[in-house]
């Protein structure tokens, strides 16, 4: 090991690991760059991602001529924002025409990242091995960094893998750090008690799971009166509520570090080091917020998350509307310059559909639901007439007024919405790992 000098243990470097650490630097540069800064860098990107689009696909030749590329004057930022989206649709319709392989690229050379989000129908993104791993690498390094874990330390993961252990890592952690054993345990088909039994067996100083399996464990342990200490608790995959935030705080001593990513594009945000909010990763993504009318949304306002991958050249994504509805914040004062999502709010079909047909955010609700501690688990379900189900699952029958008091949290949304509480034995969560507190089913 050697001390780099920003102070910084890095290993004795072999070819490899010193790409991935100069890719890092470039990232980390970025952070402190002013907008505009950021705004030029992206820029020149863009244009290496739009002149490959034209040369290797005619379907994003197409594209990008209607939009005005190359013949429009001025920013490549204005040529984007006449692009229209890339939907869901154009990835699986249009899989051949989207492909933008360099004509010297080999199938050995790219690997394919399958997701079926919230539709139940597959998308397949295509990618340039070398390129992604060595930006994914060094945005996971970043992680690392700004929220200080250490990798000789013990890590359990709850995942939908199988049951394994290792004894670092991975190669990623382990030559900058060294080896900490990291469990794995298939846990889907175990109670919250089973998880927390696992957690007290075998001491990690890390968790990584979702946020809402980790608040069900440290409820768990508040129950029983204890505090099992953790360092940190790394999650993805859904939005953390302040209440998760809360609880884990309060039965581990521990944050929720959040992250924000897609298998479509890869990490696309990253947990500030000092706050909540997310710090966008301006080197290799760029974000759009946007209301309906793909105008750009206000910090405070919720709109479209729409996403460019500026490195996405065996498939380019450019400006794909990835499902989600967030909203920009205002510049961080951790020192890090990067753009802010103060907020994400989920899927789309995290939305509220009005009687008149608007769709409003649908607010958290797991400060007020706890105040009735009887209470275990819930979820807001709308149905495909409106109806909103609102089930819980409770250690008593609940009263006629704390059922009052429940339909009053969402009729605070719009006093129209028919809202009924169901007392269940179980709540359907449905398959895998995600469990959304809110989901609005579509006609």
């Amino acid at each position: 090991m050697t001390k780099s000098k920003t102070g910084r243990m890095e290993p004795k470097q072999d070819s490899s690991q010193a790409a991935l650490l100069e890719v890092k630097s470039w990232l980390r540069k970025m952070e402190t760059l002013s907008v505009p800064k950021q705004r030029t860098m992206q820029e020149s990107q863009l244009k290496l991602l739009f002149n490959h689009a034209c040369n290797c696909s005619a379907w994003w030749r197409n594209r990008l001529t209607l939009a005005g590329y190359p013949q429009q004057a001025g920013s490549l930022f204005t040529v984007l924002a006449q692009l229209p989206p890339l939907m869901r649709s154009d990835l699986q319709e249009h899989v051949d025409e989207v492909r933008a392989w360099h004509p010297d690229w080999t199938a050995k050379e790219i690997f394919t990242s399958t997701t079926s989000g919230s539709t139940g129908l597959p998308v397949r993104v295509e990618k340039f091995s070398a390129a992604f791993n060595l930006l994914y690498g060094a945005v996971s390094l970043i992680d690392h960094e700004w929220h200080g874990r250490d990798a000789r330390l013990p890590l359990l993961i709850f995942s939908a893998d199988a049951d394994s252990v290792r004894p670092d890592w991975g190669s990623l952690f382990a030559p900058f750090q060294g080896g900490g054993c990291v469990t794995n345990r298939f846990t889907s088909n175990c109670s919250t008690e089973e998880e927390a039994a696992l957690v007290l067996e075998h001491q990690p100083a890390y968790l990584k799971a979702t946020a809402f399996r980790a608040a069900a464990i440290g409820e768990v342990f508040l129950r029983q009166g204890k505090i099992v200490p953790l360092r940190q608790i790394i999650s993805q995959y859904e939005r953390v509520t302040p209440r998760q935030r809360e609880v884990c705080r309060k039965a581990f001593g521990a944050e929720i570090i959040d992250r924000y990513s897609c298998e479509e594009c890869g990490w696309l945000a990253l947990q500030c080091p000092a706050h909540e909010h997310l710090h966008v990763m301006a080197g290799t993504t760029i974000i759009e917020i946007v209301d309906e009318a793909l105008n750009p949304c206000p910090p405070g306002v919720a709109g479209r998350v729409l996403v460019t991958s500026l490195q996405s050249y065996a498939m380019p994504i450019i400006r794909y509307d990835i499902g989600d509805i967030a909203e920009w914040g205002e510049e961080c004062d951790c020192g890090i310059r990067l753009p802010v999502i103060k907020r994400l709010w989920g899927r789309r079909r995290n939305l509220v559909r009005l009687p008149d047909g608007e769709m409003r955010p649908m607010v958290f609700h797991g400060d007020d639901v706890a105040k009735i501690p009887e209470i275990r688990e819930f979820r807001l379900v709308q149905q495909k007439n409106s109806d909103i189900d609102f089930f819980v699952r409770a250690t008593r029958p609940l009263s006629v007024e704390e059922v009052e008091a429940l339909r009053t949290l969402v009729l605070k949304i719009d006093s129209q919405l028919v809202v009924t509480v169901r007392e269940v034995a179980a709540i359907d969560w449905g398959a895998g790992l995600k469990r959304e507190e809110f989901v609005r089913l579509e006609s």
